[in-house]
């Protein structure tokens, strides 16, 4: 269970376009939300309702998708939901951020090692020249720097 200040609010999530129709907008704010706050039970069944893109860039917290929220808090089950169900597994948020640099950015190094199950890319380059390897060194995360360090050694020998 994640503990109140991990989780994000339904007033997070208020801000929409007016155009959208009051069902598209509750299952958007719903599919971020539950992947933000780990209700994995929740994810799967707005995805198997299927009225709502996976891979939909939520333009108020600076494109996130539901992955990159699972990733970056950490919801392994979350982030298992969707890449199980399709999810791009290296969509760019603003700044070119993936979700391996978010999971990188605070350290969650399961998320990294389900995301190389998927075979995401984890050595992306940001619009700003940093990796999730870099982001990890700068927030000063060994465990995930050291994977991800790992990880481009093999990808060196096998090419």
């Amino acid at each position: 269970m994640n503990d109140k200040n991990d989780s994000v609010s339904n007033d997070s999530f208020s801000s929409y376009d007016d155009n959208e129709d009051d069902s598209t907008r509750v299952v958007f704010m719903e599919l971020h939300e539950a992947a933000a706050n780990g209700d994995s039970e929740k994810l799967a069944d707005i995805i198997q309702l299927g009225k709502h893109n996976i891979n939909e860039a939520d333009q108020d917290w600076n494109g996130k998708t539901p992955l990159h929220w699972a990733c970056s808090k950490g919801n392994l089950d979350c982030a298992k939901v969707l890449l199980s169900s399709g999810a791009d597994s290296s969509p760019r948020m603003h700044g070119g951020w993936t979700p391996a640099h978010s999971a990188a950015e605070t350290g969650k190094l399961q998320i990294l090692k389900l995301l190389q199950t998927y075979k995401a890319p984890l050595n992306l380059i940001d619009d700003f020249g940093d990796s999730p390897k870099r982001i990890a060194q700068t927030y000063g995360h060994t465990e995930c720097e050291q994977f991800l360090q790992a990880i481009e050694k093999e990808q060196d020998i096998n090419q």
